[in-house]
């Protein structure tokens, strides 16, 4: 599964001052910027944002959030505006976000009362704060933006806390909590949209279909690697013999399969660590000694060494990200 920034995207954080030739260097993603687009891995979309988090203000998570923008860059966002309703909005970028990015957004029917949660495709990995507060203001301003109305959500949560400038906007205060999760009255998200336009999203419906198709389709053997190493590392299982036994192969297959997609084991081993180090700092604040041993490191100081070489900085000096 691969996710495109498309050029114009690109541009606009530019002109936002978001320095992205300098921010994919520090994400050891240099090169990836071609014709004006990045297409990164779910995982190395996870890294550029980690290291993306502490230049970006409030600010400009606001500016990138304007939905007038965001339907120049992105189809599914403009398909969502096109729905008869809020629900059918959500609904519908909901179905196509992995097209956007590697989140997976549900929307839950409750009776009298909508809730979405969003989580990052491993579950094993928390999100970001910086994808938090994006996800969030995207659908409320989809919301508001499709209805004509200033629709105030019933609740917003998740473990960060919220800018004064992100809940001024929202027009609440945020609450802690374990997911990440948006509560609407359903009612609000039954209003008529004003930029509903079903001719047009019929047309575009193909597209968007055959795009989700090859998205779930794209190395489908590097996609599961991937997820079940994320799962059996937060397990304390990292052996290639373990991957290969819930896939169904031998290791030597799956060593041949490495192969020929001019990797190994070992170096997709490495960048899964990386990420869930980046996710035990950032997120959950966890001391050096703890995170070396959920990681299966027997030595802190083995696990300091890597972390300098993932990150360019010590352990000590990687700060978690401020509000």
């Amino acid at each position: 599964m691969k996710f495109l920034v498309p050029e114009a995207f690109c541009q606009f954080l530019e002109q936002l001052e978001v320095p992205i030739d300098a921010l994919l260097a520090q994400a050891h993603l240099s090169g990836r910027l071609v014709d004006g687009q990045i297409t990164l891995s779910p995982l190395e979309y996870y890294q550029l944002l980690a290291v993306a988090e502490p230049h970006i203000s409030t600010k400009q998570i606001l500016q990138a959030c304007d939905v007038e923008q965001m339907t120049k860059f992105s189809t599914p966002v403009y398909a969502a505006l096109m729905a008869e309703n809020g629900l059918a909005c959500l609904q519908r970028l909901a179905k196509y976000k992995h097209l956007i990015g590697p989140v997976t957004m549900t929307v839950q029917d409750l009776g009298e009362q909508v809730a979405v949660h969003y989580v990052f495709i491993y579950p094993e990995m928390a999100q970001l704060q910086i994808a938090v507060l994006f996800e969030q203001l995207l659908a409320v301003n989809l919301v508001r933006t499709g209805s004509g109305k200033a629709v105030v959500p019933l609740k917003m949560a998740s473990q960060f806390p919220y800018p004064d400038a992100i809940q001024a906007h929202l027009g609440l205060s945020g609450e802690f909590s374990k997911t990440n999760d948006l509560i609407f009255a359903k009612a609000d998200l039954l209003r008529p949209f004003d930029t509903a336009n079903n001719p047009l999203w019929e047309t575009m419906l193909p597209t968007l279909q055959a795009q989700l198709a090859e998205n779930d389709t794209e190395d489908p053997l590097m996609a599961s690697v991937q997820e079940t190493l994320m799962t059996n590392i937060a397990r304390a299982d990292d052996s290639l013999a373990s991957v290969g036994a819930q896939l169904g192969m031998s290791p030597r297959s799956l060593q041949r399969e490495f192969g020929r997609r001019n990797t190994t084991y070992k170096k997709l081993l490495a960048h899964a660590k990386q990420m869930l180090a980046i996710n035990y700092v950032r997120n959950f604040h966890l001391p050096l000694a703890e995170v070396a041993y959920l990681l299966g490191y027997s030595e802190p100081s083995a696990f300091s060494r890597a972390f300098r070489q993932w990150t360019g900085v010590p352990f000590s000096q990687y700060q978690p990200v401020q509000a």
